[in-house]
């Protein structure tokens, strides 16, 4: 529950952004929004809030991102990324024009600066919990080896940092 409880603070503090098609799986995370190309061997599923979050009506609106990654850990249910593969994603957001800002616990902020302002768009990616990443895998039709798998979940909405509140200025 906490990570849902982080993936509602996140996304509360972030605007919802216009709808995809339901469920598309493709290897473009939040195309139009935050067109990050999903490194080899992740499966993307957009608009995955009815699956992590089924039953919640008022759940905004997700992405997801999961993959293999034997040396993640695990912290009070959330299944972490290593560091390895924590670094790749990094990478992959960096290519995508978005610079890492912080962690917060499970959540991972990144910002990419607005031509012509002093201001940045911020974007969060939550670690998914065990439950919400077998439900995921499972409804992708895939094998589901909680020691394995590790996931994102992305708010499909931005937030927006202005002057003193950018971490990267």
């Amino acid at each position: 529950m906490r990570v849902l409880t982080s993936f509602a603070a996140a996304a509360l503090a972030l605007q919802l952004a216009g709808c995809d098609k339901a469920g598309s799986d493709t290897d473009v995370v939040l195309p139009g929004l935050l067109d990050l190309k999903a490194p080899a061997g992740a499966h993307v599923v957009n608009d995955c809030q009815t699956i992590i979050a089924p039953g919640d009506t008022s759940a905004p609106r997700f992405a997801c991102v999961y993959f293999l990654d034997a040396a993640g850990g695990v912290d009070g249910g959330a299944l972490l990324e290593s560091d390895k593969t924590a670094e790749t994603y990094r990478k992959a957001m960096a290519k995508a024009g978005w610079v890492f800002a912080r962690d917060e616990g499970v959540e991972h902020y990144y910002e990419r600066p607005q031509k012509g302002a002093e201001c940045s768009d911020v974007a969060a990616m939550v670690s998914m919990q065990a439950d919400q990443l077998r439900r995921l895998i499972t409804a992708s039709s895939r094998d589901f080896d909680a020691q394995q798998w590790r996931g994102f979940g992305i708010p499909a909405s931005l937030a927006q940092a202005c002057g003193d509140d950018r971490t990267n200025k």
